[in-house]
């Protein structure tokens, strides 16, 4: 059995991504994108180091296992497990010490060719298990019948129960063609799925014109692209004749911070979209300019909305640009860089690196951000997001109510 997650109060893992020097994509194996930050190699520092008392422990603790273990452990497992342990001790459930391997595998990523079976995934508040959030189109989970809240319990015949979304990862990523056997629970029911990894290209921005001049645009994610497919969708529904757009961000985890913040930037008057604070208490600034589509909007949000969602969210209720309707979002508030780790190991780092702040000084970790109007969902529908369709939406109906009234 992989080793269970860490207690953490996130449904689906999402960082903030910002671009210091140049940015990536962490995309796991099931084709949905991840993320973290990437930093310069070059970290500032303290002038304390570990003592000689501080080697000496680790030095005799590894020799007690290479003497007494009743199993060969190599040195590079057992410093990558110190290495992992020191992150740990952070007691942040956001950071996180990458081996080699789990270094190239997001470095790999890096080319936008992956192969998984295509859902998104996320970590259940209560059990702490992995459950699906999101079956792609066309993908091959939903060619073989998966679907948005199942569970995974075994990958193969490795137990899943509680783990880590990394480690689970690890386990159905593969080379296309080749398959992989999950094990869902769905609904207290054991399912068994044989599943063929494919190259997963996910649309991370959909649109349609709604009755009523309503145009709706869906953002799944934020990704290296979706900031160009949501600015050409947008201006394709204007240009149709849309007089009002609905933004639908609901089970977004977050993406790229500068995606966001181009997105934001078409909809936002000039000013401060987000800004960041270090603990040195060093500010970085994300601004918009004064060039702007000033269309009657929407935005949709959920529980699990977050990260970069919630920036999204979160400015355009401080400039009173449009209406939020749904749920309080999921609250988190806090950026990762992720950092090269700079001697031959190849490894890497991720580490909360500072708090982002709405225009008006907000900070929305824990806390989320209160829909202007707040509207539920029904449970069955939640617990079973396929039965959900224009017509029972209620989210989604009160945005055409509220639109229709900016509707000049």
């Amino acid at each position: 059995m992989i080793k269970k997650s860490k207690a953490t109060a996130i449904t689906i893992v999402a960082c903030i991504l910002t671009a210091l020097l140049t940015f990536f994509i962490v995309t796991n194996g099931f084709g949905y994108s991840n993320l973290a930050t990437t930093a310069s190699s070059t970290v500032s520092t303290d002038n304390t180091t570990f003592t000689a008392n501080d080697y000496k422990l680790l030095e005799e603790v590894r020799t007690r296992i290479k003497n007494y273990y009743y199993k060969d452990v190599d040195d590079t497992t057992l410093i990558d497990g110190a290495v992992k342990g020191m992150v740990e001790s952070l007691g942040d459930d956001y950071s996180e010490f990458y081996t080699a391997q789990e270094y190239n595998n997001l470095l790999d990523s890096v080319s936008g060719e992956y192969y998984g079976i295509g859902v998104l995934i996320g970590i259940d508040k209560e059990t702490k298990n992995v459950v699906i959030v999101k079956v792609f189109s066309d993908s091959p989970a939903q060619k073989v019948g998966l679907q948005a809240g199942d569970i995974f319990t075994k990958v193969e015949d490795t137990d899943v129960t509680g783990a880590d979304l990394e480690d689970l990862t690890a386990l159905v990523k593969g080379k296309k063609g080749t398959t992989v056997k999950v094990v869902v629970d769905r609904g207290g029911i054991e399912k068994t799925f044989t599943v063929t990894r494919d190259k997963i290209e996910v649309e991370t921005v959909t649109s349609k014109m709604l009755d009523n001049s309503i145009g709706y645009i869906n953002i799944s994610q934020f990704a290296s692209n979706t900031a160009d497919k949501f600015v050409t969708q947008l201006d394709t529904l204007i240009n149709k004749g849309a007089k009002g757009v609905i933004v639908d961000v609901r089970d977004n985890p977050g993406g790229l911070l500068d995606q966001v913040t181009i997105i934001a930037d078409k909809l936002l008057p000039a000013g401060n979209i987000v800004y960041t604070l270090d603990k040195s208490g060093k500010k970085f600034e994300y601004n918009s300019g004064a060039s702007y589509t000033d269309v009657p909007l929407v935005l949709l949000v959920n529980g699990n909305s977050a990260s970069a969602s919630e920036i999204l969210a979160g400015a355009i209720q401080d400039y009173s640009r449009g209406k939020i309707v749904g749920t309080t979002t999921f609250g988190k508030g806090i950026v990762q860089t992720m950092i090269p780790i700079t001697n031959e190991s190849g490894s890497g780092l991720k580490l909360t690196t500072s708090t982002y702040y709405t225009p008006k000084g907000r900070s929305i970790h824990l806390l989320g951000i209160e829909p202007d109007v707040v509207v539920e969902m029904a449970k069955d529908l939640i617990d079973d997001p396929t039965k959900i369709t224009e017509s029972n939406d209620t989210q989604l109906l009160k945005a055409i109510e509220i639109i229709k009234t900016q509707i000049k």
